[in-house]
């Protein structure tokens, strides 16, 4: 601009200024009245009318004179008027322009054309402004204004909505940000207490397994200690069944004997009126009989005896009887007893084997639901390392999260699981145990490329923006089939329990 105006200057350097003409057109003509007149003066003497038109030219110039300086003041108050409008002020004006014909006309024009050009720019300020605080309702006014102006203007509120839209939309983008930012914080930290309480629940599962095996074997063992019970009692039973019938064998003899001692008794008392008859019989013999009844006495004496004896061993066998009777209802009670037991026995027999199969199935559920809560861990753990890539893509080399992706597949803790831990131990049989390295070894690689490419100028390139995205839709599809690849593995070791459900 000042070099612009530097050339115009130096353009009109040699070129008079109006005012400079002015002066000498007016001036030479001033000089040349003058000289008419005192000429006329000098060779005519006072004249009138030679007099007239020389004082007439004299009074036009002057008055020439003066309107032409009064229109180069507002010429020159223009000239200033630019000049400061040219430094930028855009509020001075020019005035005092009352008849001064089509210079006035011009400066009335110049005034409204710097009214618009100021109202342009308050108004672009303004709109500015406001913009610059954060409103974006003050929109720029282009009522009153013509042409490029109101067009300008328009453009101008055209750009404030889409500044606006930006905004907003960088409003919502620092919003998602900062809630991913939280929210992946957030979820790092519960997936590590996860983590925390799924090792917990891990190895408490593996000691519930451990305590639901040994319940399982002790059912065994004592399903068959019941057994054995069984086996003993049905032997007892069978015994005081034995004894019940020797028992009462022993009572129908008892009734045997009874009858025999009571035949004895009956024989002993004919005995003895025998032998009273026999003593009659031999006092009536006298003499002759004495003899015959020595031995009517003795065999009296005898059936005496006889008969005693009887009755001792009949008070005897009747004691007997009534011990053999008491045993054989104790042995009738032992019986109904053992029968009893017995029941009770086959009964609890029934439902402990009831018990030992629940305690074998027990251990089946208790076995699925270990291995489900650790590949629950498994899945977590994978998570967590996934989440530590996203969030290490933001991040320097010397973030923990960087730092956490930068393991190889077989050092993470389900690497470690699958090459040298309970993975290989019992599940190596597994179809999907042999499928899952592959899938967890592109998890790994597909982390660690993805952020060697967030490195590179991402933001400015769309090849490595999309290389980016790629990585991570490749690494998130060999997490998904990580994640069925260890359902599947445990539902494989587990199938005859499951296919049992």
């Amino acid at each position: 601009m000042h070099k612009s105006r530097s050339t115009r200057n130096s353009s009109n350097a040699n070129i008079p200024f109006i005012r400079v003409q002015q002066q000498i057109i007016f001036g030479s003509i001033l000089i040349a009245a003058i000289a008419i007149l005192g000429y006329s003066l000098f060779a005519y003497g006072f004249d009138f009318v030679l007099i007239t038109l020389p004082l007439i030219v004299i009074i036009a110039s002057a008055f020439g004179h003066f309107s032409g300086t009064r229109q180069l003041e507002v010429l020159d108050r223009m000239h200033e008027l630019m000049v400061k409008t040219g430094r930028g002020e855009l509020h001075h004006r020019i005035t005092k322009t009352k008849g001064m014909g089509e210079i006035g006309v011009v400066a009335w024009e110049l005034n409204e054309f710097l009214d618009q050009v100021e109202c342009y720019f308050k108004e672009v300020d303004a709109s500015f402004r406001s913009v610059a605080s954060g409103d974006y309702s003050r929109m720029a006014l282009d009522t009153g204004l013509p042409g490029q102006f109101k067009q300008s203007l328009q453009r101008i509120n055209l750009s404030i909505e889409t500044m606006k839209e930006n905004t907003e939309l960088l409003s919502r983008n620092e919003l998602a940000a900062a809630l991913h930012s939280v929210n992946a914080r957030n979820l790092i930290s519960n997936l590590k207490n996860s983590q925390a309480d799924l090792v917990k629940i891990s190895e408490q599962m593996a000691h519930v397994e451990n305590v639901a095996t040994s319940n399982g074997e002790n059912a065994e063992n004592s399903t068959a200690m019941v057994a054995d019970i069984t086996q003993s009692l049905i032997n007892i039973d069978s015994s005081i069944q034995s004894v019940a019938t020797v028992i009462r064998a022993l009572g129908e003899d008892s009734a045997k004997v009874t009858e025999s001692l009571s035949m004895i008794t009956g024989i002993a008392d004919q005995t003895n009126l025998l032998a009273l008859n026999a003593s009659i019989e031999a006092a009536r013999a006298g003499e002759h009989g004495r003899g015959f009844a020595v031995v009517a006495d003795e065999v009296k004496k005898l059936s005496h005896h006889t008969k005693d004896a009887a009755v001792d061993v009949a008070n005897t066998l009747q004691s007997f009887n009534d011990r053999v009777h008491e045993m054989t209802q104790e042995a009738d009670s032992a019986t109904a007893l053992a029968t009893s037991i017995k029941d009770k026995i086959d009964d609890f027999e029934s439902r402990f084997a009831e018990f030992s199969k629940s305690s074998h199935e027990t251990v089946e559920y208790v076995a699925y639901a270990k291995d489900k809560s650790f590949g629950l861990l498994a899945k977590v753990d994978h998570i967590v390392f996934k989440q530590n890539g996203y969030i290490a893509i933001d991040k320097d080399e010397k973030a923990p999260e960087h730092q956490a992706v930068q393991v190889a597949p077989t050092n993470c803790r389900l690497g470690k699981w699958y090459f040298e831990g309970i993975g290989l131990e019992q599940f190596s049989q597994t179809h999907a145990y042999t499928a899952l390295n592959s899938p967890h070894e592109r998890v790994h690689h597909g982390v660690q490329d993805a952020l060697k490419l967030a490195k590179k100028d991402w933001m400015n390139d769309d090849i490595i923006r999309q290389q980016l995205l790629g990585r991570i839709d490749d690494f998130e599809a060999a997490s998904s089939e990580v994640m069925q690849l260890m359902d599947e593995m445990i539902d494989e070791k587990h199938g005859d329990f499951l296919s049992r459900l």
